[in-house]
């Protein structure tokens, strides 16, 4: 029900009060995930997070609110979704990229069970979106080397290897 209030007062993007609403979400709002899988539910934290960079991407108080999610939000898809929205509405902002490396590297994402069938790891998120964003920063390819031979999840360690002999074709 929260989320899709939250849906509805994105038409309202200009109404006193909206912004608020956006920002006060992903820091108060209590959902937790059920730990079982249930199609189509939502993180209310999640969706304001979204509503927030489109709607406001140059409010000042956006960008730090992001940051603050993707580092600290208990949720790792709040995380996963405030590391995309940095990545594709900041990715020309200067550290940028070391935060997004700075969340390939320290996210605490753990893959607890097979009750959530698609876990949405931050690291692997930062990862992609560096690939996507930063190709060609010097320190891509030293930091898809790391989490190819360091990253506790085994889905990440694939993913970097499998991106790391995409980059060795291409050169």
């Amino acid at each position: 029900m929260r989320c899709e209030a939250l849906q509805i007062a994105t038409g309202w993007k200009n109404h006193p009060g909206m912004f608020q609403l956006f920002y006060n979400c992903p820091l108060k709002d209590p959902y937790q995930h059920p730990g079982v899988f249930f199609l189509f539910e939502d993180n209310p934290r999640r969706v304001a997070l979204e509503a927030i960079a489109k709607k406001y991407p140059n409010h000042p108080k956006t960008l730090p609110l992001l940051k603050n999610r993707a580092k600290k939000d208990p949720d790792e898809n709040v995380r996963s979704e405030a590391i995309k929205r940095i990545a594709n509405g900041w990715k020309d902002d200067p550290g940028i990229f070391n935060f997004l490396g700075n969340c390939a590297l320290q996210d605490p994402f753990k893959n607890k069970d097979d009750s959530y069938p698609f876990p949405n790891n931050p690291r692997k998120t930062a990862l992609e979106a560096i690939v996507q964003k930063y190709l060609n920063h010097p320190q891509t390819l030293p930091l898809l080397k790391n989490r190819a031979k360091k990253d506790p999840d085994v889905d990440v360690r694939k993913w970097a290897k499998k991106t790391l002999q995409q980059f060795q074709k291409r050169t």
